[in-house]
């Protein structure tokens, strides 16, 4: 009997956690750049050997990248391709596709968490609030002279960036420079969330749950059978 309580609570927990993944995804879908999370069941050995291995919910970084919006914002930038813009926050570097800049005061072009977008030799990009050209290969150029290129990162195994606030972090200091990466001036990227799969993945986490509350019921009902079976018994 408890093997059956563990089961459920087992399914329940599950349901649970793909639905606050996919809540996390929601939540996110407006956000430019963001990768969707994909959960994943993935067996795990307890730390105990006499208990059977577990299953969990994990889960993973779609990377697939998300649609272009074109803004004519001067300050929007794309990458078409792999790759990720490098910003300074602080003394550490976050990696983000996200190319919704503002230019401060001092020149320098900044995201929403005050990340700024670091050039392909080091250093911060700091434009002038004349008309600046960024081409494709990155290059900026202002007043008919180059004056900077946008640093673009890419990794061999993705898997090796971790996820933190605003963008991910390299972890194993396997990101270099992109020589492939296409950059857009006046457009950026938005979320790779799709609505329409994420509420099919709801529904698949609340028939997961719905299953788990079936084995409930029949426990329950098992459990008062036994009881009235004693009763009876005893009398």
């Amino acid at each position: 009997m408890p093997d059956l309580v563990e089961a459920a609570s087992a399914i329940l927990a599950q349901a649970e956690r793909r639905t606050e993944i996919v809540g996390e995804n929601i939540a996110n879908a407006s956000a430019p750049a963001y990768k969707r999370r994909i959960a994943f069941s993935s067996l795990v050995s307890p730390t105990d050997a006499s208990r059977p291995v577990e299953t969990q919910v994990l889960t993973a970084i779609d990377f697939g990248p998300g649609k272009l919006v074109e803004t004519n914002n001067p300050y929007d930038f794309a990458i078409a391709g792999t790759g990720f813009f490098a910003l300074r926050q602080g003394e550490d570097i976050r990696f983000s596709r996200a190319g919704r800049f503002t230019r401060r005061n001092d020149g320098r072009l900044v995201d929403t968490l005050s990340g700024v977008l670091q050039q392909a030799n080091g250093g911060d990009v700091i434009v002038s609030d004349a008309i600046f050209e960024v081409r494709s290969d990155g290059q900026i150029f202002q007043d008919g002279s180059e004056i900077g290129k946008v640093a673009i990162y890419d990794a061999p195994v993705l898997g090796s960036l971790v996820p933190i606030s605003g963008g991910f972090s390299d972890s194993s200091g396997s990101l270099g420079l992109s020589a492939q990466a296409s950059v857009k001036q006046g457009t950026y990227e938005a979320s790779n969330v799709s609505t329409g799969e994420e509420m099919v993945t709801m529904m698949q986490a609340l028939r997961m749950a719905e299953s788990g509350q079936r084995v409930m019921i029949i426990y329950d009902d098992l459990m008062g059978r036994v009881i009235s079976t004693f009763g009876e018994n005893v009398r």
